[in-house]
C-alpha cells in the first residue's frame, strides 16, 4: 500500500519501501547494452537486496553528518538522496508543496484526535490526496532544481569522500503519467490508447540533458506511483543511469504533454 510522503522524511525509509517493491522485470538501463551494464546491475543489487545494502551501505543521512547521505568503502561510492514531484510549485521564490502541507495538516488531526494511539502502525499507510493539479511544466522544474541544488554540494563530496564515485538517488513521488495529445484525444468522440504515447520519463531528452550535465557518475531514479488503472499501463520504478556512456541521441523529444 502506498505510504503517505511525510513518512520519508527518513532517507532510509525510502531505501526500505524500494526494497519491498523491486522486481526485475521493473528495471531499465540507460544506457540499454550488456557490456554497459555489468556495474550498474551491481550498484543497484547493493541497494534493492536489503541484506547486501545493510552490510555495503553507511546511513550518514543524519542532518548533523556531513554529506553525502550514504556511502560505501567496499563500492568506493557515496549516494545523495532528493525528492521532487510534479506539485510542487514556486510563488514568491520559495517552494511550495501543498502535497506535504495538507498531509501534515491532516496527520496533525489525526493525532491530536488519538488515532495513532488506538492504531500505531496506521502513520505508516495513511495516503491523503490533496487534490493539488500535477503537470509536466511542474515536473520539469522540480527535477532541474534539485540536480542544481545538489551539484553545488560536489566539492564537499568529493573532500569528504575522496576517488568515490557519486551517485544521486532521486526519489520520484509523482503520481501522474503523463500521455503526448491526450487532451487532444480526449475532446473527440473516442478516447482510445493507442491514439496517445505514453510518455516514457527516462527516456525523456529534457531530463537526459539534466542528467548528462550533472556532477554524478550514476543517477537512480526511483517511481514507484506512476500508474494508470484505467488503462492499466505499467512504467518501469526503476532506472539507472550510467552518466559517462549515456548516449542522448537514444533520448525521446515528446509533445504536448497531458
Amino acid at each position: 500500500m502506498e505510504k503517505y510522503r511525510n513518512y520519508f522524511n527518513s532517507e532510509i525509509k525510502i531505501f526500505e519501501f524500494m526494497q519491498t517493491l523491486t522486481q526485475d522485470d521493473d528495471l531499465y538501463y540507460f544506457p540499454n547494452k550488456n557490456n554497459k551494464m555489468r556495474k550498474m546491475k551491481e550498484i543497484l543489487n547493493s541497494i534493492v537486496n536489503e541484506g547486501i545494502f545493510k552490510t555495503q551501505w553507511i546511513d550518514n543521512s543524519k542532518a548533523t553528518n556531513f554529506p553525502p547521505d550514504f556511502y560505501s568503502n567496499n563500492l568506493k561510492m557515496m549516494m545523495d538522496v532528493m525528492r521532487f514531484n510534479d506539485f510542487e510549485i514556486v510563488e514568491n521564490n520559495k517552494i511550495k508543496n501543498p502535497q506535504l502541507q495538507h498531509e501534515s495538516k491532516v496527520f496533525k488531526e489525526l493525532k491530536d484526535q488519538g488515532v495513532f494511539n488506538s492504531f500505531p502502525n496506521f502513520e505508516n499507510f495513511i495516503n491523503i490526496n490533496s487534490g493539488v493539479s500535477s503537470s509536466y511544466e511542474n515536473y520539469l522544474n522540480s527535477f532541474k532544481r534539485v540536480i542544481a541544488n545538489h551539484d553545488k554540494s560536489f566539492s564537499l563530496y568529493k573532500k569528504n569522500h575522496p576517488n568515490f564515485k557519486l551517485i544521486y538517488f532521486l526519489f520520484d513521488e509523482s503520481e501522474f503519467i503523463y500521455y503526448e495529445n491526450y487532451e487532444e484525444i480526449l475532446g473527440g468522440l473516442n478516447l482510445m490508447k493507442e491514439d496517445c504515447n505514453i510518455h516514457l520519463h527516462y527516456l525523456d531528452s529534457n531530463f537526459l540533458e539534466v542528467i548528462k550535465k550533472s556532477k554524478a557518475d550514476y543517477v537512480i531514479w526511483f517511481a514507484p506511483y506512476k500508474k494508470n488503472a484505467k488503462w492499466n499501463d505499467f512504467v518501469e520504478s526503476i532506472t539507472i543511469f550510467d552518466v559517462k556512456n549515456m548516449d542522448l541521441s537514444k533520448g525521446k523529444i515528446y509533445k504536448n504533454l497531458k
